[in-house]
């Protein structure tokens, strides 16, 4: 039932924001996570993906910001035991917009996310759970059509039996 009301509330927020007004941006970004299971070593993640923002109020730089990333992580999460997978994400953002200059732009955020973990598994066997979903707060810096992004996040949810995740991520992006 959480993930049935986590989904809508999501497709809520993205059907909503393309009624909006079609001021925004649209790009695609690298993402490097160092991604961090509890009680385990920190492995490295990478995700490519696309994003779109939608202003949402008319009197203010308010936007949702919605996209869809396609992850790979691979690592050992203790002495001996490796950690892959390969996994979708929804993003979906909403944070102020503050204008420096005609280049120069300021995007803090918060948000939730939806990740698919398409393959995952544990070396010894134990597989992941396929769906999580997550919070995350974070700040983008845009120049001109160029951007670079940091955040935080954490799944409310398990991978795997005890174990949640945290990341923080570091991105680098162009709009169109």
């Amino acid at each position: 039932m959480k993930k049935f009301l986590f989904l809508t509330i999501c497709f809520a927020v993205m059907t909503s924001a393309i009624n909006a007004q079609s001021e925004g941006w649209k790009g695609v970004k690298a993402t490097y996570n160092n991604f961090e299971l509890e009680d385990a070593d920190a492995i490295s993640s990478f995700s490519v993906g696309y994003v779109q923002g939608f202003k949402i109020l008319e009197s203010l730089p308010v936007f949702v910001e919605g996209g869809a990333n396609a992850i790979y992580t691979a690592g050992d999460i203790a002495e001996g035991v490796k950690y892959t997978s390969f996994a979708a994400e929804i993003p979906v953002n909403i944070g102020y917009k503050f204008n420096i200059d005609d280049n120069i732009s300021l995007f803090p955020f918060v948000g939730v996310t939806a990740r698919y973990n398409i393959t995952g598994e544990i070396e010894d066997g134990e597989d992941a759970d396929k769906f999580q979903y997550g919070w995350q707060i974070g700040l983008t810096a845009n120049y001109a059509n160029y951007n670079l992004g940091v955040s935080y996040g954490a799944d409310l949810n398990e991978i795997y039996e005890e174990t949640k995740t945290t990341s923080i991520k570091i991105s680098v992006g162009y709009n169109f």
